[in-house]
Protein backbone atom coordinates (compact mmCIF):
# COMPACT_ATOMS: atom_id res chain seq x y z
CA UNK A 1 0.00 0.00 0.00
CA UNK A 2 1.60 2.94 -0.90
CA UNK A 3 -0.05 6.01 1.17
CA UNK A 4 0.50 9.72 -0.36
CA UNK A 5 -0.20 10.60 3.04
CA UNK A 6 -0.28 9.48 7.08
CA UNK A 7 -3.56 7.62 7.48
CA UNK A 8 -4.96 6.87 10.81
CA UNK A 9 -5.32 3.09 10.95
CA UNK A 10 -6.34 1.91 14.52
CA UNK A 11 -6.27 3.65 18.21
CA UNK A 12 -5.61 1.88 21.38
CA UNK A 13 -5.94 3.49 25.28
CA UNK A 14 -5.90 1.61 28.47
CA UNK A 15 -6.30 3.79 31.24
CA UNK A 16 -5.80 2.63 34.68
CA UNK A 17 -6.82 3.95 38.37
CA UNK A 18 -5.81 2.21 41.59
CA UNK A 19 -8.03 2.97 44.51
CA UNK A 20 -7.11 2.17 48.80
CA UNK A 21 -9.71 0.02 49.90
CA UNK A 22 -10.08 -0.89 53.62
CA UNK A 23 -8.36 -3.53 54.86
CA UNK A 24 -4.69 -2.70 53.35
CA UNK A 25 -6.62 -3.59 50.07
CA UNK A 26 -5.79 -2.22 46.61
CA UNK A 27 -8.49 -2.21 43.48
CA UNK A 28 -6.63 -1.41 40.42
CA UNK A 29 -9.17 -1.16 37.57
CA UNK A 30 -7.94 -1.07 34.08
CA UNK A 31 -10.06 0.48 31.05
CA UNK A 32 -8.94 -0.97 27.41
CA UNK A 33 -10.46 1.39 24.32
CA UNK A 34 -9.74 0.09 20.63
CA UNK A 35 -11.43 2.34 17.66
CA UNK A 36 -10.82 2.36 14.19
CA UNK A 37 -11.63 5.38 11.78
CA UNK A 38 -14.70 4.91 9.53
CA UNK A 39 -14.00 8.25 7.61
CA UNK A 40 -12.88 11.85 8.22
CA UNK A 41 -14.51 12.79 11.53
CA UNK A 42 -15.98 9.22 12.66
CA UNK A 43 -14.73 6.30 14.39
CA UNK A 44 -15.84 2.56 15.43
CA UNK A 45 -15.28 1.57 18.82
CA UNK A 46 -14.30 -2.13 17.98
CA UNK A 47 -13.08 -2.79 22.36
CA UNK A 48 -14.54 -1.39 25.23
CA UNK A 49 -13.94 -3.22 27.93
CA UNK A 50 -12.76 -3.10 31.60
CA UNK A 51 -10.86 -5.76 33.93
CA UNK A 52 -10.62 -4.92 37.80
CA UNK A 53 -8.08 -6.69 40.49
CA UNK A 54 -8.22 -6.09 44.26
CA UNK A 55 -4.51 -6.99 45.68
CA UNK A 56 -4.22 -7.52 49.41
CA UNK A 57 -1.09 -6.21 50.78
CA UNK A 58 1.43 -7.02 52.58
CA UNK A 59 1.62 -10.10 50.41
CA UNK A 60 0.26 -8.37 46.95
CA UNK A 61 -1.66 -11.00 46.16
CA UNK A 62 -4.69 -11.12 43.91
CA UNK A 63 -8.18 -11.83 45.97
CA UNK A 64 -10.83 -10.59 43.83
CA UNK A 65 -10.92 -10.16 39.78
CA UNK A 66 -14.06 -8.92 37.88
CA UNK A 67 -14.35 -7.76 34.34
CA UNK A 68 -16.96 -6.31 31.62
CA UNK A 69 -17.26 -5.85 28.25
CA UNK A 70 -19.24 -2.53 26.75
CA UNK A 71 -18.20 -2.90 23.36
CA UNK A 72 -16.41 -5.92 21.36
CA UNK A 73 -16.37 -7.46 17.64
CA UNK A 74 -18.05 -11.43 18.80
CA UNK A 75 -21.65 -11.87 20.45
CA UNK A 76 -19.64 -14.56 22.36
CA UNK A 77 -16.72 -12.51 23.78
CA UNK A 78 -18.25 -11.44 27.09
CA UNK A 79 -19.06 -15.10 27.93
CA UNK A 80 -14.78 -15.12 29.08
CA UNK A 81 -15.61 -12.57 31.57
CA UNK A 82 -16.08 -15.26 34.39
CA UNK A 83 -12.44 -16.50 33.54
CA UNK A 84 -10.90 -14.16 35.11
CA UNK A 85 -11.71 -15.41 38.73
CA UNK A 86 -9.31 -18.02 37.45
CA UNK A 87 -6.53 -14.94 38.49
CA UNK A 88 -7.65 -14.90 42.18
CA UNK A 89 -4.82 -16.23 44.79
CA UNK A 90 -1.58 -14.83 41.92
CA UNK A 91 0.93 -13.30 43.21
CA UNK A 92 1.87 -9.75 41.92
CA UNK A 93 5.47 -9.65 41.67
CA UNK A 94 8.72 -10.75 39.59
CA UNK A 95 6.34 -13.83 36.88
CA UNK A 96 3.29 -12.24 37.18
CA UNK A 97 3.38 -12.07 33.61
CA UNK A 98 4.39 -15.61 32.77
CA UNK A 99 1.70 -16.44 35.78
CA UNK A 100 -0.84 -14.57 33.53
CA UNK A 101 0.12 -16.27 30.35
CA UNK A 102 -0.65 -19.83 32.06
CA UNK A 103 -3.83 -18.67 33.44
CA UNK A 104 -5.14 -16.74 30.61
CA UNK A 105 -3.79 -17.03 27.95
CA UNK A 106 -4.34 -18.07 24.24
CA UNK A 107 -8.10 -19.65 24.02
CA UNK A 108 -7.94 -19.96 28.10
CA UNK A 109 -8.71 -15.95 27.91
CA UNK A 110 -9.17 -12.66 26.09
CA UNK A 111 -5.83 -11.18 24.36
CA UNK A 112 -7.75 -7.80 25.59
CA UNK A 113 -8.46 -8.47 29.11
CA UNK A 114 -4.79 -10.33 30.03
CA UNK A 115 -3.47 -6.73 27.82
CA UNK A 116 -4.99 -4.95 30.43
CA UNK A 117 -4.10 -7.42 33.21
CA UNK A 118 -0.26 -6.93 32.24
CA UNK A 119 -0.91 -3.29 32.75
CA UNK A 120 -1.93 -3.38 36.00
CA UNK A 121 0.45 -5.06 37.83
CA UNK A 122 3.25 -2.05 37.66
CA UNK A 123 0.35 -0.03 38.36
CA UNK A 124 0.20 -2.35 42.07
CA UNK A 125 3.62 -1.64 42.72
CA UNK A 126 3.67 2.26 41.73
CA UNK A 127 0.52 2.60 43.91
CA UNK A 128 2.53 1.61 46.74
CA UNK A 129 5.51 3.47 45.77
CA UNK A 130 3.77 6.67 45.61
CA UNK A 131 1.70 6.26 48.69
CA UNK A 132 4.18 4.62 50.99
CA UNK A 133 1.95 1.49 51.40
CA UNK A 134 2.75 -0.79 54.15
CA UNK A 135 4.79 -3.88 53.15
CA UNK A 136 6.71 -6.50 54.80
CA UNK A 137 9.43 -5.42 56.75
CA UNK A 138 12.63 -7.35 57.79
CA UNK A 139 14.03 -7.27 60.98
CA UNK A 140 16.35 -4.29 60.47
CA UNK A 141 12.80 -1.91 59.23
CA UNK A 142 14.04 -1.95 55.57
CA UNK A 143 11.33 -2.83 53.24
CA UNK A 144 12.16 -6.62 52.16
CA UNK A 145 12.22 -6.77 48.24
CA UNK A 146 8.62 -8.55 48.14
CA UNK A 147 6.78 -5.78 46.21
CA UNK A 148 9.35 -3.62 45.01
CA UNK A 149 10.60 -3.53 41.44
CA UNK A 150 13.70 -4.85 42.00
CA UNK A 151 15.22 -5.24 38.24
CA UNK A 152 12.69 -3.66 36.57
CA UNK A 153 14.84 -0.64 35.68
CA UNK A 154 18.98 0.59 36.07
CA UNK A 155 17.17 2.60 39.24
CA UNK A 156 15.75 -0.67 40.88
CA UNK A 157 18.67 -3.30 40.04
CA UNK A 158 19.56 -5.06 42.78
CA UNK A 159 22.17 -3.29 44.72
CA UNK A 160 20.86 -0.33 42.52
CA UNK A 161 20.80 3.61 44.02
CA UNK A 162 17.18 3.04 44.54
CA UNK A 163 18.00 -0.24 47.06
CA UNK A 164 20.47 2.01 48.44
CA UNK A 165 18.29 4.91 49.24
CA UNK A 166 15.91 2.43 50.92
CA UNK A 167 18.90 0.81 53.36
CA UNK A 168 19.69 4.53 53.70
CA UNK A 169 16.30 5.63 55.26
CA UNK A 170 14.47 6.52 52.63
CA UNK A 171 10.88 5.81 52.67
CA UNK A 172 9.01 5.56 49.53
CA UNK A 173 6.18 7.89 49.02
CA UNK A 174 7.51 10.15 51.88
CA UNK A 175 9.58 12.78 49.61
CA UNK A 176 8.75 14.73 46.66
CA UNK A 177 9.31 13.67 43.19
CA UNK A 178 11.90 13.55 42.10
CA UNK A 179 13.39 11.53 45.05
CA UNK A 180 16.55 13.72 45.99
CA UNK A 181 20.29 11.78 45.00
CA UNK A 182 21.82 9.09 47.22
CA UNK A 183 24.38 11.62 48.53
CA UNK A 184 21.45 13.36 50.77
CA UNK A 185 20.78 9.83 52.18
CA UNK A 186 23.90 8.78 53.05
CA UNK A 187 25.64 12.02 53.90
CA UNK A 188 26.14 10.30 57.61
CA UNK A 189 26.06 6.92 56.96
CA UNK A 190 29.87 5.71 55.62
CA UNK A 191 28.60 1.74 55.45
CA UNK A 192 26.50 2.17 51.79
Amino acid sequence: MDRKTAVPAYRRSIDLVSVWEPGERLRVTGRLHDTLPTGPDGVEDVHQMSLSLVVELPDLVVVEATADMDKFPHAECPLITNAVTGLVGMPVGKGFTRELNRRFGGPAGCSHLKEIARNIAPVVVQSMLSTGAPRRGEPDGVPAVHGLPIGSCHIWQENGVAVRKLQAGWVPGSVERPVLKLSHFTRNRQDL
